[in-house]
């Protein structure tokens, strides 16, 4: 049996096609198509708004790929008018083995130092979402693996959306042994300030690793850029 193990990562714009129409199933028969054992989405809506039809985007793709999901809003609005759920946007874990989500003790903080804890964000978020008042906090305890990762205020006159990254164990036990550890992000897309202090947060967070472990997401940068490197 092969040891190998197969991983893709995947900025998904919420099913959009690049007309900018909602096409989940042509999202799936991607990913699909890649044959691959792990998937990293970003950018991935769970009953968020109309622009992807409120629908449960990782529960789909998890079902119709029968892949195991897990899943890390990185916003969280409250449910509209009719609905009981909250209006989430964030990242998730495909795969084929066995996931179980990784706990890390990781305490979120702006690239200033100072706390900022969860906290919802209001409406038409998306590249425009305040930074996480340190009195508001959300319940992080409900998405096992969940990293917050650091922002701040002001930077170019920008405010930044909020970041998560997830990380997960795959059982590896039909492969061969042991376990791997797999982790999704999607890193600021504006400056190189908040993506520096992103990438170091995220690393020191994940120094207790030990074993195998791929870091998979949308970096928002170069391969070579010196700062998140």
């Amino acid at each position: 049996m092969s040891s190998r193990l197969r991983v893709v990562s995947f900025n998904i714009r919420h099913g959009a096609s690049a007309v900018n129409r909602l096409d989940l199933s042509r999202t799936l028969e991607v990913i699909r198509g890649t044959e691959a054992d792990v998937v990293a989405l970003q950018e991935v809506d769970r009953r968020f708004g109309e622009r992807s039809g409120y629908e449960d985007q990782p529960g789909r793709l998890a079902e119709g790929l029968s892949m195991d999901a897990l899943y890390a809003p990185a916003i969280t609005l409250p449910a509209p008018s009719g609905r009981a759920e909250p209006r989430e946007y964030g990242v998730a874990l495909l795969s084929k083995l066995p996931l179980e989500p990784l706990e890390l003790p990781v305490q979120d903080r702006r690239s200033d130092g100072t706390p900022a804890p969860d906290a919802p964000v209001p409406d038409d978020p998306i590249h425009s979402a305040p930074a996480p008042d340190a009195e508001s906090v959300t319940a992080s305890a409900a998405f096992p693996g969940r990293i917050p990762l650091p922002s701040a205020r002001g930077v170019e006159g920008k405010d930044p959306e909020p970041r998560v990254a997830l990380a997960a164990r795959v059982d590896l036990a039909g492969r061969g042994g042991g376990e791997a550890t797999v982790i999704t992000t999607h890193l600021d897309a504006f400056t190189a300030q908040h993506r520096a202090a992103q990438a170091a947060h995220l690393a020191t967070a994940l120094a207790p690793l030990r074993g195998p472990a791929v870091l998979l997401g949308d970096m928002n940068t170069r391969a070579a850029a010196p700062a998140e490197t």
